[in-house]
Protein backbone atom coordinates (compact mmCIF):
# COMPACT_ATOMS: atom_id res chain seq x y z
CA UNK A 1 0.00 0.00 0.00
CA UNK A 2 2.74 2.46 0.90
CA UNK A 3 4.56 1.72 -2.33
CA UNK A 4 1.42 2.15 -4.41
CA UNK A 5 0.87 5.61 -3.05
CA UNK A 6 4.51 6.42 -3.59
CA UNK A 7 4.48 5.41 -7.24
CA UNK A 8 1.25 7.21 -7.96
CA UNK A 9 2.68 10.29 -6.29
CA UNK A 10 5.91 9.96 -8.27
CA UNK A 11 3.95 9.70 -11.47
CA UNK A 12 1.73 12.63 -10.63
CA UNK A 13 4.45 14.86 -9.26
CA UNK A 14 6.67 14.21 -12.27
CA UNK A 15 3.76 14.87 -14.62
CA UNK A 16 3.02 18.18 -12.96
CA UNK A 17 6.61 19.33 -13.02
CA UNK A 18 7.02 19.44 -9.25
CA UNK A 19 10.42 19.03 -7.70
CA UNK A 20 9.59 16.50 -4.97
CA UNK A 21 11.64 13.31 -5.03
CA UNK A 22 9.72 10.15 -4.14
CA UNK A 23 11.11 6.66 -4.86
CA UNK A 24 9.45 4.69 -7.63
CA UNK A 25 7.91 1.26 -7.12
CA UNK A 26 8.58 -1.78 -9.26
CA UNK A 27 5.96 -3.30 -11.53
CA UNK A 28 5.82 -6.32 -9.19
CA UNK A 29 5.04 -4.08 -6.21
CA UNK A 30 2.27 -2.31 -8.12
CA UNK A 31 0.76 -5.65 -9.14
CA UNK A 32 0.79 -6.82 -5.52
CA UNK A 33 -1.09 -3.72 -4.34
CA UNK A 34 -3.91 -4.47 -6.78
CA UNK A 35 -3.89 -8.22 -6.17
CA UNK A 36 -7.35 -8.39 -4.62
CA UNK A 37 -10.52 -6.40 -4.03
CA UNK A 38 -9.66 -5.51 -0.43
CA UNK A 39 -6.24 -3.99 -1.16
CA UNK A 40 -7.64 -2.19 -4.20
CA UNK A 41 -10.51 -0.75 -2.16
CA UNK A 42 -8.04 0.50 0.45
CA UNK A 43 -5.84 2.12 -2.20
CA UNK A 44 -8.76 3.86 -3.91
CA UNK A 45 -10.08 5.03 -0.56
CA UNK A 46 -6.72 6.66 0.17
CA UNK A 47 -6.67 8.26 -3.29
CA UNK A 48 -10.08 9.79 -2.63
CA UNK A 49 -9.61 10.96 0.93
CA UNK A 50 -6.55 10.81 3.12
CA UNK A 51 -7.17 9.22 6.52
CA UNK A 52 -4.80 8.27 9.36
CA UNK A 53 -4.78 4.70 8.01
CA UNK A 54 -3.27 5.87 4.71
CA UNK A 55 0.39 6.29 3.96
CA UNK A 56 1.36 9.91 4.82
CA UNK A 57 2.56 10.41 1.25
CA UNK A 58 -1.08 10.19 0.13
CA UNK A 59 -1.85 13.62 1.58
CA UNK A 60 -2.91 15.88 -1.28
CA UNK A 61 -3.17 13.00 -3.73
CA UNK A 62 -6.77 13.72 -4.73
CA UNK A 63 -5.87 17.13 -6.18
CA UNK A 64 -2.95 15.59 -8.07
CA UNK A 65 -5.26 12.88 -9.45
CA UNK A 66 -7.59 15.61 -10.66
CA UNK A 67 -4.77 17.24 -12.63
CA UNK A 68 -3.69 13.92 -14.09
CA UNK A 69 -7.26 13.03 -15.05
CA UNK A 70 -7.50 16.30 -16.99
CA UNK A 71 -4.63 14.98 -19.12
CA UNK A 72 -6.40 11.64 -19.71
CA UNK A 73 -3.92 10.01 -17.32
CA UNK A 74 -1.05 10.79 -19.69
CA UNK A 75 2.22 12.05 -18.28
CA UNK A 76 4.71 13.20 -20.90
CA UNK A 77 7.42 14.12 -18.40
CA UNK A 78 7.22 10.88 -16.36
CA UNK A 79 9.86 8.18 -16.47
CA UNK A 80 9.10 5.08 -18.53
CA UNK A 81 8.54 3.10 -15.32
CA UNK A 82 6.07 5.68 -14.03
CA UNK A 83 4.23 5.68 -17.36
CA UNK A 84 3.98 1.89 -17.25
CA UNK A 85 2.75 2.02 -13.65
CA UNK A 86 0.09 4.63 -14.45
CA UNK A 87 -1.08 2.55 -17.40
CA UNK A 88 -1.19 -0.60 -15.27
CA UNK A 89 -3.15 1.08 -12.47
CA UNK A 90 -5.69 2.64 -14.83
CA UNK A 91 -6.13 -0.54 -16.90
CA UNK A 92 -6.39 -2.76 -13.82
CA UNK A 93 -8.99 -0.55 -12.19
CA UNK A 94 -11.00 -0.26 -15.42
CA UNK A 95 -11.02 -3.98 -16.22
CA UNK A 96 -10.59 -5.88 -12.97
CA UNK A 97 -12.13 -3.49 -10.45
CA UNK A 98 -14.64 -1.36 -12.41
CA UNK A 99 -16.62 -0.48 -9.28
CA UNK A 100 -13.50 1.04 -7.71
CA UNK A 101 -12.68 2.82 -10.99
CA UNK A 102 -16.17 4.38 -11.12
CA UNK A 103 -15.84 5.42 -7.48
CA UNK A 104 -12.49 7.11 -8.14
CA UNK A 105 -13.53 8.79 -11.38
CA UNK A 106 -16.86 9.88 -9.89
CA UNK A 107 -15.07 11.57 -7.02
CA UNK A 108 -12.56 13.25 -9.31
CA UNK A 109 -15.38 14.40 -11.60
CA UNK A 110 -17.22 16.08 -8.74
CA UNK A 111 -14.09 18.08 -7.88
CA UNK A 112 -13.69 19.59 -11.36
Amino acid sequence: MKGLLAIVLVSLVAGLGCSQQIPEASAAEIQAWFADEQSTELAVGCFIQFTPNCDPRARGLSSLLLDLSRNKFQCSSCSNQSKQNIKFVVNTLQTKYPRQWRKLIGTIGRRR
